[in-house]
């Protein structure tokens, strides 16, 4: 490119052969918002010959954290003779809204090891099979008032959990989920601990929270109320909304006792070697005496 083309680009060339000298085009704010900038450049070579070279360079990546299934919730005692009223929406705190989503029923089998002193569920992990569909529960320790949970649905994900957790090297999992069951008995030696058939009413409250009503087939009733973020530093956050929609209509939602869940209850009644092992490994306490959420909200103002 002659050199008066090049001025007539904005850009100046020296006459030395052994000097280069670029000009950007833009400033060092527009690399900030374009997804890149360009450079000149004037290159002399020895025969004098000027070439413009045109350089892109990519902005600088930020990386982003992982998006994931995090479960935020709270149990809590309920009357069942206040859920209609808590349906009208007419108690003496209205909510925002209040939709009602189904009534359904699924049958849960939960797993453990109980020659190893269920090392799964003393460490506040659910691995279960919901008709026929397998989840497993991972707790994320990062609220002390109320469950957190990162939920693993894809096998692979949860077989190479299970080999991390607990210790044993194994094959690749199968890939369909009939088989899978089979499996981690054989790789695992895991076993069912419980089977326990639900009736849940499903409803959405104030357009975002989910709240579920459970009655199990041994007589337990147990609400549950619960938002899903996607990011780690988001459960903070849902704790301290779930909290203040909990004390601002405790006219419905009871956590003043100890609230005990489905699987909490069952233990307890069914199997005292697996509530004594969740003894001792501070699991019962923690689930069983929770954060109080005055002190959730407490903390929010300090």
């Amino acid at each position: 490119m002659p050199i008066s083309s090049a001025i007539g680009l904005g850009v100046r060339s020296l006459a030395s052969n052994s000097v280069h000298r670029c000009k950007r085009l833009n400033q060092f704010g527009s690399i900030l918002t374009n997804p890149s900038f360009l450079v000149n450049c004037i290159t002399k070579t020895p025969h004098h010959e000027d070439h413009a070279r045109l350089l892109t360079v990519s902005p600088i990546a930020i990386p982003q954290q992982k998006k994931e299934h995090l479960e935020v919730e709270r149990k809590f005692v309920f009357d069942v003779t206040k859920v209609p009223v808590m349906e009208r929406n007419s108690g003496p705190v209205k909510f925002d809204s209040v939709k009602f989503i189904c009534t359904k029923s699924f049958t849960d089998i939960y797993y453990d090891i109980d020659e190893r002193g269920y090392p799964l569920t003393s460490q506040d992990i659910w691995l279960r099979q919901r008709d026929q569909k397998w989840e497993c529960k991972t707790p994320t320790d990062l609220v002390a008032s109320m469950d957190s949970y990162h939920e693993l649905e894809d096998l692979n994900e949860i077989s190479d959990f299970l080999r991390q957790t607990l210790g044993v090297q194994t094959l690749s999992s199968p890939k369909d989920s009939q088989s899978f069951g089979y499996w981690l008995n054989q790789n695992f030696s895991l076993t069912p601990f419980c089977t326990i058939k639900t009736t849940r009413q499903h409803y959405l409250l104030d357009g975002e929270f989910t709240l579920d009503l459970d009655t199990a087939d041994f007589g337990h009733h147990v609400g549950e109320i619960e938002l899903v973020v996607h990011l780690k530093n988001e459960i903070k956050n849902a704790e301290m909304k779930i909290a203040r929609l909990l004390k601002k209509h405790d006219w419905f939602f009871d956590t003043s006792g100890t609230v005990m869940g489905k699987l909490s209850a069952y233990i307890g009644r069914f199997n005292r070697k697996q509530w004594e092992c969740m003894e001792r490994s501070g699991i019962l306490k923690r689930k069983l005496y929770p954060e109080s959420l005055d002190d959730v909200i407490k903390r929010e103002k300090e």
